[in-house]
């Protein structure tokens, strides 16, 4: 648990340290041994979202979990602006 622990950390990291940039949101897929875990890695994306300030959500798919993290919404009063998005897996 703790390789996975650290990588959905250093996802968390990145957005969070990123204030500055185009990146909006962060996806993480875990590929294995994810079935057997998927109330602790919930547990752990909740936890670990809110410790950053973001919002999560997570999919579960075949042998495989997805955790998704975006940065709360802030009015920037620039109208719409691009928004990138990063994948790790």
């Amino acid at each position: 648990m703790a390789a996975w622990e650290q990588a959905i950390r250093t996802t968390c990291e990145t957005l969070g340290d990123s204030a500055a940039s185009d990146i909006d949101a962060a996806s993480l897929t875990l590929a294995q041994g994810a079935e057997g875990e998927v109330a602790l890695l919930c547990g752990l994306v909740e936890e670990l979202a809110e410790e950053y300030g973001l919002q999560a959500s997570f999919r579960l798919g075949t042998g495989s979990f997805t955790a998704r993290f975006t940065r709360r919404r802030r009015d920037t009063g620039r109208g719409s602006s691009r928004r990138a998005i990063l994948r790790k897996r």
